[in-house]
């Protein structure tokens, strides 16, 4: 079965791929280039250098996630291909979730913030609860 989806999950990627550049690229460069010459959007550059153009317009379409039928074997292989500098955290939690690493480490920094005041507050008065 995990071969299948493996073969299934190449045909969804080359069609998503597709989509993106056929269609979610060229809509959101014209929202750009619509919002910018209104100035909704303020883009130094946007409309004298192409290369600016280009930086302006560059999205990643990821969509969401690969299905998966062992999730501990693969964060395993996501953790050795980041150790082995194969991929980066980012690639991999878009890979094993369509989440942003990004937003993930700042909402991990609150909860260990939120973690370490609560074991302080345990520590000073053990009875409170």
């Amino acid at each position: 079965s995990r071969a299948a989806l493996l073969e299934a999950w190449k045909s969804f990627q080359s069609r998503r791929q597709w989509l993106a550049k056929e269609f979610c690229e060229p809509v959101y460069r014209q929202f750009l280039i619509e919002a910018v010459a209104r100035g909704r959007i303020v883009a130094p550059g946007f409309f004298d250098d192409p290369i600016k153009q280009k930086a302006w317009c560059g999205a990643d379409w990821n969509g969401p996630a690969q299905g998966m039928l062992d999730p501990t074997k693969e964060v395993q292989a996501a953790q050795q291909r980041v150790e082995n500098g194969f991929s980066t955290r980012e690639e991999e939690t878009i890979g094993l979730t369509g989440g942003n690493f990004k937003q993930n480490a700042r909402q991990l920094r609150r909860e260990n913030e939120m973690l370490q005041r609560a074991n302080a507050r345990e520590e000073v008065n053990p009875d409170a609860k």
